[in-house]
């Protein structure tokens, strides 16, 4: 019995376990774990838009506008605070390039909403089976 253990205990030195931290190169297990989470939690985040972006297309173009200027302009603020003036000039910059081009593109809000429905419209016709979309060719 202690023979088998001790073997045991020898392969998983060999070969290490998914927790164990003794690796000197590359990337650590933990380090993939957390990126297979955070690609995980960035693909349901992702498609979680995109369906609210199909509910909801005028509110979320004007709500993601706000909230990339102020989260912008609030991080260049946070890094004035911490006297890191680098990433606070750069945010600034991108805050003030992001305010112009959201001001320049006001107008033309409704014509985006319109396409993107469009196009929603048009990938859920291209994705249906060849029958519904010869049906839907019909009734036009």
């Amino acid at each position: 019995m202690t023979i088998a253990l001790s073997r045991r205990k020898a392969l998983i030195r060999i070969v290490g376990g998914i927790y164990n931290g003794n690796n000197n190169f590359g990337l650590s297990t933990n380090t993939i774990i957390l990126f297979a989470f955070v690609l995980g939690a960035a693909l349901m985040i992702s498609y979680g838009y995109l369906i609210l972006s199909r509910l909801f297309t005028k509110q979320l173009i004007w709500i993601t506008g706000i909230l990339q200027i102020s989260l912008g302009i609030g991080t260049a603020i946070v890094y004035f605070v911490r006297q890191y003036y680098s990433a606070a000039i750069v945010f600034i910059i991108f805050s003030v390039f992001y305010i112009i081009w959201y001001a320049a593109y006001l107008k033309s809000i409704p014509l985006i909403i319109r396409v993107h429905l469009t196009l929603y419209q048009l990938h859920l016709m291209d994705s249906a089976h060849p029958i519904q979309r010869n049906n839907a060719a019909n009734d036009n």
